[in-house]
């Protein structure tokens, strides 16, 4: 039959033929089976469209030949089309929708016994990747179709055991092509949280049999989880609650992590930490004890990412919840650094001055690390403004001294203006409190200052001592500081005691210079250091004369 004689015929049949004749055509059709078989594929198309028009009227038996016919049909041309998958995947396309429109479902017609034994021998051969596809279309149409269950995808059910003896077949032949099909495979079933998790484990269970089963089954993992980037909440979470339920932690915390990862804003990170702590490290003792430090360090480092409004009260929330639960953090330094960047350097308020002791306490008593920068330094201040005598005062220097003893608190992490701001409020606290030139020696030798940051400390120190000498109307205080600079400042430093000197009046000088030669009678070197104080001044100062005076009386 030529393919312009069946076409003018059919034509014909279906524009003019009563019911009863049709189904006398399609009979007939029918009967020739053989010879269908070797007509063009345009041509049996055009005739499957016309029967599967009219299949209504077709007895079972009938509607079974056409099946088995359109089965035939399709097989013989894959097997003939393994250099032509254009040709093939047009004709299946074009099949399969007439089949959908009229309620025929082609893949299930594929899975019967006799039918689909045909369909898999291609892949005992080195299959190509488009017939791998087209055959995982097939199955995954059917399953989907037949609403077949996770249960029956099982190894040792019949579904489960096509997927598994195609799986091995062309793993056996090629590593790439084996991968493709696992892809594919994972691909049919979308996004479906139930259907993908539990495809997976099945799949894993046959790699690992394989040679470099291991390494199959990773790239497999990896896979499943970039198929879940694009799966919705209530995936995530049917995924979620299948890895709790099979134990398999390992996959839990790889989709948690993977889902983090993906995170563009700091509170769509928030809901997915506080649901899987809630959901899972709350409730699940045996995945808290092996993951519960990984989840917690998979999320501050995503926030490390994130530079966002409301970063600071996540990172104090993370700090609450580590420190509560005893939890050690990798790279705590950071984390409680960053806390304490919104922390001015001054005498804290009530809420900082809870923050920084805690703060203190886990990173240095908990997790045994050195605490620096800020913290630190906040560390120092609160202390010295807190002791309240001079014995709590030598107390507490010791006790500073033996937490910075590997080294010493620097500035270097501070803004200029935060560097004032520091030294001024410890300033207030030493010139207090410390009694003695030893004890200024101890407390300035806990800081590591610049040059400019020691000419600052020495210059208001020396107008704080001035200013209560004049109050008191007794500058021997004045002579403590003087024994603590002589031993420890620098020529900088030295210059600007000399720039508050010389803001003394000339009444204020000669009592002071009176107390200096009283106080260190017995001392040359510090008197010898005074004289250079008021010598290096710019010009000529009236105090070089006053201090010549008295070294003459």
């Amino acid at each position: 039959m030529a393919q312009e004689r069946i076409e003018r015929a059919l034509a014909f049949a279906d524009k003019f033929a009563k019911d009863r004749t049709v189904g006398k055509i399609i009979q007939r059709v029918l009967s020739e089976k053989e010879q269908l078989s070797g007509i063009p594929a345009g041509s049996f198309l055009y005739l499957a469209a016309y029967i599967l028009k009219h299949i209504h009227k077709l007895t079972a038996e009938e509607r079974e030949t056409f099946s088995n016919l359109l089965v035939e049909r399709t097989l013989a041309l894959f097997s003939l089309s393994r250099t032509n998958e254009k040709g093939f995947v047009k004709f299946y396309q074009y099949l399969e929708r007439l089949c959908r429109d009229a309620g025929l479902n082609l893949s299930a017609e594929f899975m019967k016994t006799e039918n689909a034994s045909r369909l898999f021998s291609v892949l005992q051969q080195d299959a190509s990747q488009w017939e791998i596809a087209f055959i995982v279309k097939v199955i995954s149409e059917y399953v989907i179709a037949k609403r077949i269950t996770v249960e029956e995808l099982l190894p040792g059910q019949t579904v489960g055991d096509i997927y598994c003896g195609i799986v091995r077949s062309v793993y056996s032949n090629s590593e790439k092509n084996g991968f493709y099909l696992v892809t594919k495979i994972l691909d049919s079933f979308g996004t479906s949280g139930e259907y993908l998790v539990n495809m997976a484990l099945n799949i894993e269970g046959i790699l690992l049999d394989l040679p470099n089963g291991e390494k199959a089954s990773h790239a497999m993992w990896q896979y499943f989880l970039q198929k879940m980037s694009g799966a919705s909440s209530g995936d995530y979470k049917e995924a979620y609650s299948l890895f709790e339920r099979y134990e398999r932690f390992e996959q839990l915390f790889l989709l948690y992590s993977a889902e983090l990862k993906q995170c563009g804003s700091i509170a769509e990170c928030e809901r997915i930490w506080e649901n899987h702590v809630c959901g899972f490290l709350q409730k699940n003792r045996s995945y808290a004890e092996n993951y519960e430090e990984r989840v917690l360090n998979t999320y501050f480092l995503k926030l490390q990412e994130l530079e966002d409004e409301g970063i600071n009260e996540q990172y104090r929330r993370l700090f609450d919840f580590i420190r509560k639960h005893h939890i050690k953090l990798e790279g705590v330094s950071f984390l409680v650094e960053r806390m304490m960047e919104n922390i001015p350097m001054r005498s804290p308020d009530k809420t900082e001055r809870n923050l920084i002791p805690l703060a203190f306490d886990y990173t240095y008593n908990f997790c045994k690390e050195t605490v620096s920068g800020r913290l630190l330094l906040l560390t120092i201040g609160m202390i010295l403004e807190k002791t309240s005598d001079s014995s709590q005062f030598r107390e507490k220097l010791f006790q500073l001294k033996q937490l910075i003893k590997d080294g010493r608190a620097t500035l270097v992490c501070l803004e200029s203006n935060e560097k004032k701001d520091y030294l001024d409020w410890i300033l207030a606290s030493i010139c207090e409190k410390c009694g003695t030139d030893k004890e200024l020696e101890d407390v300035f030798g806990l800081f590591q200052l610049s040059p400019k940051e020691e000419s600052y400390f020495f210059s208001k120190g020396a107008k704080w001592y001035l200013k209560r000498g004049k109050t008191e109307k007794d500058y021997s205080v004045f002579c403590m500081f003087l024994a603590f600079a002589a031993n420890c400042s620098s020529p900088g430093s030295q210059r600007e005691i000399g720039k508050e000197l010389r803001k003394l009046g000339k009444q204020k000088w000669e009592l002071l210079a009176e107390t200096v030669y009283n106080y260190f009678a017995r001392e040359q070197d510090i008197l010898d250091f005074w004289e250079e104080l008021n010598e290096d001044t710019e010009g000529v100062s009236v105090l070089n004369h006053f201090s010549r005076w008295f070294r003459k009386k």
